[in-house]
Order: structure tokens, then C-alpha cells, then sequence
């Protein structure tokens, strides 16, 4: 439990230091700029999941099973090369069309460069190594979050503003990989320049299912933005982006508690105690669901303070926060069913429910945002959550060990209470 607490506030806190200072800039800025920043931002991210290349999960594993020496820095040589290439391919689309957006672009993507040394995050989680996380992250986010609303406030008037806001999360990207590498280090790593050729090729063969899975998770969770930015305008984005920031709050329990649990059901998974594994997701499903019944109603109140704080064209999204809402639930189980799904070495189902998801999305969004505006891309996206996390399962034959575990979970959901829940999550020694 201590484990999960102490990762969940890692977590925590440059979440809610970078949604304070996200919310800050909507505020400073005004909904266009704002959403000129962001649109750039959602076209890196979805660029970034390729660079990524699906390894979060497969390092994190690996490590669970005591493979550290051999995975890290053949993993980091391949994100290394996939976000220079990645990086290249911007730089020649800017050569044959000039555009602002595209400059932007490229500078944030400089920030998935540095990232490629999350690699070494996630040896800290694969190691259960939650203390040291919560640490670097607190020593960094708080300090930063200042820094940046200074330089902010500072150059609030200059013309190139927004090009400093993106610097600025460049920077603060690369100090946390820094001090990621730097924290690793010290962890029973032999020789932590060893790599091998094999494993790099293993890698990118694992890799693929997860890129293609991650890319269609990240689609999903932007491409709204997207096509709002494309049809609506960039004030339009300004508003939904805060909508999805807001969202991204209530979101990151589960994600947080799911990866903190990957190494102690991975072992349960090692014992063979297959039945405890399932038992466990199932209460692990219960016990989000019970939690997002609650953060639902909290966020939405807390949403409604924050649109009228940020005042102006900003009120005009209360109405898609409350539509938002109802998605939350969908994303949690996703958080995990991922997991699950790497457990069962079932990775492309995760690939194939997550692009059932995005193709819905992205099928959906052009129809609905031109006859419900914002509303629409809300509506789009939320029921493009329930495809990919609960529809997509019930249809496919191959997914009958998800499908009893989810519908066992939601047959369950009214007869066991959530004291009884956590007491049966106790006993099977994964909280």
C-alpha cells in the first residue's frame, strides 16, 4: 500500500503543478493562443507515441523479471533513434511547407529526445522503487512550476511567448530524465553500459503491437483536439484543451495504482496462482469504478469553479466537462485492462481494442463537432472510450478471459461494498 501511495503522489504532484500552470496560460494567454499551443502540443504527443515505440510497459516488465542489464540501454538506443529519425522526417515536411505550427512542432518534439531516458523511470518502477520516483518528481516539479510562472508573468508581452512556454517544457523534460538516469544508476546495475543487438531486434518486434496500441491510445485521447483545432478554430481548442487537462486529473489514480501493481502481479502471475490474478484485477476494477463514482462529482464541481474563474470564452465549456465526466470511468478500467492484457501476453488485443477506439473517434468527430460543436468532440471521444475499454471485448471470441473478468466485475459491482473490496485486494498481498 505504502508502495502505491508513494507512486501516486509521484505522479501526483507535477500532475497537478503542470495542470495548475496549464491553467494558468489559459488564463494569461487567452483561449486562442492557448489553443494554438495546444494543438501543437496534441500533434507532438501522438508523434511522441511512436517514439516511445511501446517500451514503457516492456522495460517495466522485463525488470519485474530481473532482465534489467540486458533491456535498458537497448531500449534507450532504440527510442534515441526513433526520435531522431522522427525529429528528421518534421524537420523535412518544414523544408516543403512553411508554417508556424510545424516550427512549434519540432521544438516539442526535441522534448520526447530527452525523454528517451524514462527508460530508466521505468526501471524504478519495475524495481517498486516508488520512494526515489516521488522524490525526483517533487524536487523538480515544484521548484519548476515556480520558475515558469515567473518567466511567464516576465515575458508575458513578449512575441515570442509561445515559443518560450515550449522551451520551457522542453527543459524541465530533460531535467527529469537527468535525474532519472542519475538515480538508476545507483540500483544493482552491472555494467549500465552493456547492449545487445539480438535484444534490440526482440525489442522492436515486441514493440510493434504496443507502438501501434499506444499510438491508437494517444489518437484517442487527441485527436479531438485535432479536429477540433482543424474545424473549429484555435479558441475552440483553447477551451476543450482545458476540458482535457481537468480530465486528466481524475484519470491518473488508476493509472498510477495499475502500474504499481504490475511487479507484484506479475510475481502472483510467476507463482501460477492464476485465480488469484484474475480475482485481483476484478476487485482492482470494482475498487476504480467505486472511486470514479466519486471523483465524477468532485471534478465536476471543481470544473464548474475553474471555467468561471478562467471567465470569458472558457464558460463554454462546462457543458463538455459534464459529458467528459462520463468517460472517466471508461479510461480507469483501461488503466487496468492494460495491464491485464500485457499479464496474459495478449498485446494485440490492446492494439486491436485501442484502434477500434481511435477509428470510432476519428469516424465520429467530423460528424458530430460541425452539429454539436465542442459537445460533439466530447460525445465522439467518450463513446469511442466505451468501444475500446468494455464493447470491443464483448464482440471479439478472442477476448472470452477479459470479457469474464470485466462482466464479472460489473455483475458484482451493487453486492460487494468497497470496504469489502479493499479487505479481499488486502488478502491476496497485492495492496
Amino acid at each position: 500500500m505504502r508502495s502505491i501511495a508513494h507512486l501516486v503522489l509521484g505522479k501526483a504532484i507535477p500532475m497537478l503543478c503542470q495542470a495548475l500552470y496549464f491553467l494558468y496560460l489559459a488564463k494569461v494567454l487567452g483561449a486562442t493562443e492557448f489553443g494554438y499551443f495546444s494543438f501543437c502540443l496534441a500533434i507532438s504527443s501522438i508523434l511522441g507515441v511512436g517514439i516511445q515505440f511501446g517500451l514503457n510497459s516492456i522495460v517495466s516488465r522485463e525488470v519485474s523479471y530481473g532482465h534489467e542489464r540486458e533491456i535498458l540501454i537497448s531500449a534507450l538506443i532504440v527510442r534515441v533513434a526513433i526520435s531522431l529519425a522522427t525529429v528528421s522526417l518534421c524537420i523535412i515536411i518544414k523544408m516543403v511547407i512553411a508554417s508556424s505550427r510545424i516550427d512549434l512542432v519540432i521544438v516539442l518534439l526535441l522534448a520526447e529526445i530527452l525523454r528517451s531516458g524514462n527508460v530508466f523511470l521505468h526501471k524504478l518502477e519495475g524495481l517498486s522503487k516508488t520512494k526515489a520516483i516521488l522524490v525526483i518528481n517533487s524536487l523538480i516539479a515544484l521548484p519548476m512550476f515556480l520558475v515558469k510562472i515567473f518567466i511567464v508573468y516576465y515575458f508575458i508581452e513578449h512575441p515570442k511567448i509561445i515559443l518560450i512556454v515550449a522551451v520551457l517544457y522542453v527543459f524541465e523534460v530533460g531535467l527529469l530524465s537527468l535525474f532519472y538516469f542519475l538515480s538508476s544508476r545507483n540500483l544493482t546495475m552491472q555494467s549500465p553500459f552493456f547492449w545487445s543487438w539480438n535484444l534490440i531486434k526482440k525489442t522492436l518486434r515486441l514493440g510493434a503491437p504496443l507502438i501501434l496500441s499506444g499510438l491508437a491510445a494517444v489518437v484517442n485521447m487527441r485527436v479531438d483536439q485535432v479536429f477540433v483545432g482543424a474545424l473549429l478554430g484555435d479558441e475552440s481548442v483553447g477551451i476543450y484543451s482545458v476540458v482535457a487537462r481537468l480530465s486528466d486529473l481524475w484519470i491518473f489514480i488508476p493509472t498510477m495504482a495499475a502500474t504499481a501493481l504490475m511487479p507484484r502481479l506479475v510475481k502472483l502471475n510467476c507463482d501460477r496462482r492464476h485465480y488469484d490474478v484474475d480475482t485481483t484485477l476484478e476487485n482492482l476494477y470494482l475498487l476504480f469504478i467505486y472511486i470514479a463514482f466519486s471523483l465524477s462529482i468532485l471534478s465536476f464541481l471543481g470544473a464548474i469553479v475553474v471555467f468561471l474563474f478562467l471567465g470569458g470564452a472558457y464558460v463554454n465549456g462546462i457543458p463538455v466537462i459534464a459529458i467528459y465526466i462520463i468517460g472517466s470511468a471508461f479510461l480507469g478500467v483501461r488503466a487496468f485492462l492494460s495491464k491485464h492484457l500485457l499479464l496474459k501476453n495478449l498485446i494485440s488485443l490492446s492494439f486491436y481494442s485501442q484502434i477500434s477506439g481511435a477509428l470510432v473517434n476519428a469516424f465520429l468527430n467530423p460528424i458530430l463537432i460541425p452539429l454539436c460543436g465542442l459537445q460533439g468532440a466530447a460525445i465522439a471521444t467518450v463513446f469511442s472510450y466505451f468501444v475500446s475499454s468494455y464493447l470491443f471485448f464483448q464482440v471479439l471470441p478472442s477476448g472470452v478471459v477479459i470479457r469474464c473478468t470485466l462482466n464479472q466485475a460489473i455483475i458484482t459491482l451493487f453486492k460487494k461494498k468497497p470496504v469489502q473490496v479493499y479487505t479481499d485486494l488486502k488478502r491476496s498481498e497485492v495492496l
